[in-house]
Parts: structure tokens; sequence; C-alpha cells
């Protein structure tokens, strides 16, 4: 079959790019582009025992010390200390391994660790919420007691797991991370996530220069790396000891794992999956720490991707190049501690499906009332990369916004075309939208039937003509790119025009090779 040699789905680029200068109807918002936020998730909440003998920590400063990890003069405090000794808490041991370039102090010793999962349960679950703070205002929902065993919303449901790393010094009862953590459950996930305990391994505060010299200079940078180190090892540890669990194996799905970390919570779901941490100082050599497949998608909320003269993951960040882990990454434009230049720098080294959502004066801070925009933006994803669903690809492809809330604005977005793996010719399926006249092909079937069944202003025409989902001998790749204002759709054999268009027409989102063709004659 000969293709022609390239396909226009809307205006040509300089007829477009004169319109759009003259406000014109080429800029036609896509339907898609603005979203409503998500209703509340549907499920209440249960989560396990974390009881604690706040008489060893009367104060919220005293109980913050265990949760967060400190030491002090020697004598370290963390939570494993404060729970009560009946049993029933999530405890596990990370076993650090003994490599001197990661690890210092810790290196090949077990480090004990908790955590807290939090689950959707059933509406007869009428266990009391449990009160954590001195003024008995902040609460564990319809927490387990004891030994008790989690109460499901359906017994013999699998849900997906959903791994919560907090941010530097916090912990999952701090700050507004366990509303996080317990408005995921309600949408069906079984969020499991740890204290940190960060204190333990680093001086996580600078105060003043010689916090600074000392951090740079002296042993703070070797405590700091072992600290980053360890963070993703707690992760693999604490999946591992979720799936070996009688209350849990059973009731999760060990193939459907996702992220969602804050700030450095970010930075250790990139190592969990296999980026390499910055381990020197003067030439920004970074190391790998571990390397874990089972993350299918993961969400960064002010990922840390590190300052200008210190980048998380290595010399301009050449230690994600290749991640083809989804990342999206929910960035402040204000964020000093998270600049947004270094996560742009990041994720456009990476090689699978990623964007950048950027919120307008955003600083480095989760701020409750961002939460359904963060919730609608994490979830329309995790849909589509955690649940495979084409009509959420085709969703995220094309978002801009979520209604209301944040002010934010699409920075960075690239989604892979599905490929079915075989080297015969395939159908190519053709649309026409019938708000713009414009015609929309694909070759997946999968993507053909979501905007069937999902989008009635498009309507099926058919099979337009028959390519190739892989390269073959003399084809080439038909590139694909949809127009982020119109809403239409570009397609171009032509790899110096391709180049051409990511680089000077930035309201062309690039969405991959659409399929193969032979080039006209």
């Amino acid at each position: 079959m000969n293709a022609v040699r390239r396909i226009w789905i809307g205006c040509t680029i300089a007829v477009c790019a004169w319109l759009m200068a003259a406000g014109s109807a080429c800029a036609l918002t896509d339907p898609l582009s603005s979203v409503d936020v998500r209703p509340p998730g549907p499920y209440p909440v249960g989560c396990s025992n974390v009881a604690q003998n706040f008489a060893l920590a009367p104060s919220d400063n005293d109980r913050a010390n265990y949760w967060e990890g400190t030491s002090i003069g020697g004598q370290g405090h963390y939570v494993t200390q404060l729970l009560e000794p009946q049993g029933g808490a999530l405890i596990y041991n990370v076993s650090v391994p003994d490599v001197r370039g990661l690890f210092t102090t810790f290196a090949g010793q077990p480090v004990p660790y908790a955590a807290i999962v939090c689950y959707p349960t059933s509406a007869d679950n009428t266990r009391p919420d449990y009160p954590y703070d001195a003024a008995l205002t902040k609460f564990v929902p319809k927490m387990q007691r004891g030994s008790e065993p989690p109460l499901w919303a359906d017994a013999n449901a699998r849900y997906p797991v959903l791994l919560y790393s907090h941010g530097l010094s916090g912990s999952p009862l701090s700050s507004a991370y366990l509303q996080t953590i317990t408005l995921f459950a309600s949408y069906g996930y079984v969020v499991v996530a740890p204290f940190h305990g960060d204190g333990r391994f680093a001086d996580v505060s600078i105060d003043g220069l010689a916090d600074v010299v000392h951090l740079l200079f002296g042993d703070g940078f070797r405590q700091d790396v072992e600290m980053q180190a360890i963070r993703p090892l707690s992760l693999q540890s604490v999946l591992d000891a979720l799936l070996a669990d009688p209350n849990y194996r059973d009731h999760v799905n060990a193939e459907r794992v996702a992220g969602f970390g804050t700030s450095l919570g970010a930075e250790s779901l990139l190592l969990f999956f296999g980026a390499q941490l910055t381990t020197a100082f003067a030439n920004l050599h970074s190391t790998q720490v571990m390397s874990d497949a089972r993350l299918k998608a993961i969400t960064g909320y002010v990922p840390y991707f590190g300052q200008r003269l210190l980048p998380a993951f290595g010399d301009d960040q050449n230690g994600v190049d290749g991640m083809t882990v989804p990342f999206l990454g929910i960035v402040g434009t204000a964020d000093e501690t998270a600049p947004l230049l270094l996560t742009e720098q990041g994720v456009n080294r990476m090689l699978g499906a990623r964007y950048v959502v950027a919120f307008d004066g955003l600083t480095h801070d989760l701020v409750l009332a961002d939460l359904p925009d963060i919730v609608t933006w994490t979830l329309t994803f995790f849909d589509a990369y955690l649940d495979n669903s084409a009509a959420a690809r085709a969703q995220i492809a094309r978002m801009n916004e979520v209604k209301g809330g944040a002010a934010d604005s699409v920075r960075i977005a690239y989604t892979p075309p599905l490929a079915p793996a075989t080297g015969e010719q395939l159908p190519v399926y053709r649309f026409v939208n019938m708000n713009t006249g414009e015609h929309f092909y694909t070759i997946n079937e999968a993507e053909r039937n979501a905007v069937v069944q999902n989008y009635n202003w498009f309507r099926y025409e058919g099979i337009g003509f028959y390519a190739y989902p892989i390269q073959q001998p003399g084809t080439l790749p038909v590139h694909r790119f949809v127009n982020m204002n119109a809403g239409d759709h570009f397609y171009t054999i032509n790899e110096a025009e391709k180049d051409a268009v990511i680089q000077n027409y930035d309201w062309f989102g690039y969405e991959g090779i659409g399929f193969y063709a032979y080039p006209s004659p």
C-alpha cells in the first residue's frame, strides 16, 4: 500500500499559526482539554493499627520526633518505639546492602520500619476513628485495634496497590499526608505508606552556613546519600511485606501497583524503578540503588529532581535516561525547593509516557484545596497506565486543565500510541469530528472502540486504508500529533517536518508513531 506522503488532520502548520494569531476558529476548544473534578470516592476507608503509647510522647512535637525519626545525642527515636505492643501494626525490616558508595553507617545492617495501610472498607464497619494528636482533632479512620483483620468493601475483590512515599522529614501522620492517603483509598486503592524516618539517617534541617558546609564538604553529604538510598529499599520491603501478609495478600492485585510520592517521595519512587542517584558532588556521578519493575505508573507531586548545583539524578539528570515507567509530575511555578526547570529537564530524558502539569503560584507545599485537581489528574493517569484504559489514554493525552481549583497548565505531554505486536497489515480506522469536520485515524482497535463508546462527536466512518503497526522493510514511521487547542490531529511521514513541529509549534502535542507506511513514489 502506498500512503500519501503526509495527511493533515486540521489546519496546515502555516495557516493554523496565522489563524491562531488572528484569534480564528482554528483555536476551537477541544472537549477533552478541560475536565470536571472527580466526584468523591465511593468507599468509606479503614486503616491498619497504628495505636501508640502517648505517655512516652505527650506533646505533638514529641510524637513527631518518633514519627519522623531523630537521632538525638546518639539516642534514636522512631515510631516502632511508640507503637503499642499488642501486635497488629505492619512492622518490617529493611536489609541495607553493604555497598559503601551508597551506605555508610547502616551498611550491612537491618533497619526497622513501620507503615500504615488504608483501604476501601465496608459501609458496615463500625470501628471508631483513632485520635493521634494531643488536641484530639486528627484521626485515623476506622482503625483496626490489636490484631483485628481489615474489613473489606468486597472480600472477594483484588484492589490495586498504591505505594505512598511522603516528603523529607515528614510521616504518613504529619501535614496533609494522611488526608491524601485516605482520599486515594476511598477510590478503591490499598494505600501503603511507610514512616521513612529520615531523621534517623541524616540531619534533615539546614539552619545556617555551618550546616551548608557540613552538607557539601563534610559527612553531611554522605549521610544524605545514605538516607535517600534507603528510602526506595524501604518501599520495596513494604511492598514485599504487604504482598506476604495474610491480611492483605489475597485482597490486592500484585500486577496493579502504582506510586504516589510528594517531593523527595517522588525521587524515592523513581529510584525504586531504577533511576540513578547522585552520589558525588564534585563530578555529579550517579549510581543505581535498585531496580524493581513492579511499579506500573508514578505520580510525583512537587517532585524533587534536585537543585541546579546538585541535581538528584546525576549530571544533567542523566540518571533517568531510558526510564520507561509512565510518569506524571505535578509541579509548582513558584517552587524554589523543587524547581520546575529541573523537573522538566529530567522528565524530558525519560522514554515512557510522561507528563508535567504546572500549578500556577504553587510553592513547595501540599495544598489541601488542590486535592481535587491532584486526584483528578492522578486517577486519569492511573486509569490510562495502571488499568490500560484506551479512553483514559485519549483523555490524558488531551487534558489541559481540571475545572476550578488550581490554575493548571500542561508543560510536557507524551502519550505513546498503543502498538499491536504483529507484522501484518492492519486496518486504519477513520473518524470524522462532527464539530470541526476534520478526520482522525487510528490503527488500534481498542482506541477505536474507546472513541466509539465515549466520544459521540466523532462519527465512525469505517476502514480508511491499511498500514503496519510495526516497521517493515521499506516502510517509514507516520508520526502523530494532536492540536491541543483545536483537538484535531496531524500526521506526517517526514522526519524533518516532525522535528520542526516539535521545536517550533508548542500547541501540537507529539503522540509518537501512529503506524508505518510506504512513502509515496
